[in-house]
């Protein structure tokens, strides 16, 4: 205690107290200072200017990861080729191969002219095939067909033999044509008379062709083609007993021609490459016009307008008298298949509708 009764107060005490207060005393100036301000209006043309010097960062970075990680670049690729695939189908599978026209590109100049066409059975070149039975003549197990011919006109005699199976040829053994030696298998259903014939699907060319017949699974006869260039056996392809050829390499299937005078197609095929080549024919111009329909038996279906659907019924025939009719329109059903059998007509009274024939199940 000092002498007057007050409390002590030491000189160090003094100072010290003195610094504390200076202290609190700059602690409070600072925290009453302003943060400096941010200027965040920008000239556009400052940031414009930015833009162009700034590089992508994005951009860099997929780079860069693909530089790293070349299983996520090939990714990439194929993702980016499966989104050409969806725009474009044809192309985009194999963009060095450009797609193949349509049927409807051909000139009509390339088109055939069925005034050109004979019955294909009336095209056979008059050659006797020596047959081999086995089996009973009216349930044939199977037949062997031998001849020699020269098959690529190169002036020497070709070796041919032919194996067909019969109506009863469960003997596990598959058909086959053999040339020199060479020898091609085929499926087929049975023959009852082993026929095989002699053929110039093209006269242009140095080749003849042999025709094997086969009764088909439904009574649907058709002949099988083989072509021989001298050192290969080519099965060309088959087609319908009923059809038609020019022997400038084109067929026309009987299914594909028309009921009516003058006739038309719907489709042929065509020798390329050693193949028959399917190619679709445009009706739009036998379309509007005026028919000879020489009559017979057929189905009727009347309608006003050429109908979107049809439920065709089979069970009344009706005996038609030889006239004229207008072919309004025609009534394809499978269009890889344009069998010509159901068309949209007028006859000579007014009476509109679909006229159909029986051609086999």
């Amino acid at each position: 205690m000092s002498n007057n009764g007050m409390p002590y107060v030491s000189m160090k005490r003094i100072i010290g107290i003195s610094l504390l207060l200076l202290l609190l005393t700059l602690v409070i100036s600072c925290s009453n200072m302003k943060a400096p301000r941010i200027d965040t209006e920008r000239n556009d043309n400052d940031i414009s200017a930015d833009t162009k010097t700034v590089e992508d960062p994005i951009e860099d970075i997929t780079e860069t990861y693909q530089e790293l990680d070349p299983i996520s670049a090939r990714d990439q690729e194929v993702d980016q080729k499966t989104r050409n695939q969806e725009m474009d189908p044809i192309s985009a599978t194999n963009p060095e191969v450009e797609p193949i026209p349509a049927t409807s590109q051909v000139k009509d100049s390339e088109k055939p002219n069925f005034d050109e066409f004979q019955p294909l059975r009336d095209s056979f070149v008059r050659v006797d095939f020596e047959v081999k039975r086995e089996g009973r003549k009216d349930e044939p197990k199977s037949f062997i067909v031998t001849r020699n011919y020269d098959l690529n006109r190169d002036g020497h005699m070709d070796k041919i033999k032919v194996s067909l199976l019969g109506i009863d040829g469960a003997n596990n053994t598959l058909p086959y044509i053999e040339v020199n030696g060479i020898r091609q298998e085929f499926y087929m259903d049975y023959t009852l008379s082993g026929e095989v014939q002699i053929l110039d699907l093209d006269e242009s060319d140095n080749f003849h062709e042999i025709a094997c017949f086969d009764e088909g699974p439904s009574d649907d006869p058709h002949y099988h083609f083989f072509r021989y260039d001298g050192t290969k056996l080519y099965e060309i392809g088959e087609i319908d007993a009923y059809a038609y050829m020019d022997g400038k390499g084109k067929l026309i299937s009987g299914f594909h021609i028309s009921h009516f005078t003058p006739k038309f197609y719907s489709a042929w095929y065509q020798v390329e490459e050693n193949q028959l080549v399917f190619h679709s024919n445009t009706m739009e111009p036998y379309l509007g016009k005026a028919y000879e329909f020489e009559g017979g038996k057929a189905y009727f279906l009347p309608f006003d307008e050429m109908p979107e659907e049809v439920e065709f019924q089979w069970e009344e025939l009706i005996q038609f008298e030889p006239g004229k009719l207008n072919l309004i329109d025609v009534y394809i059903l499978f269009e890889d298949n344009p069998v010509l059998n159901h068309y949209f007509v007028e006859f000579e009274d007014g009476k509109r509708g679909l006229l159909y024939f029986w051609i086999g199940d």
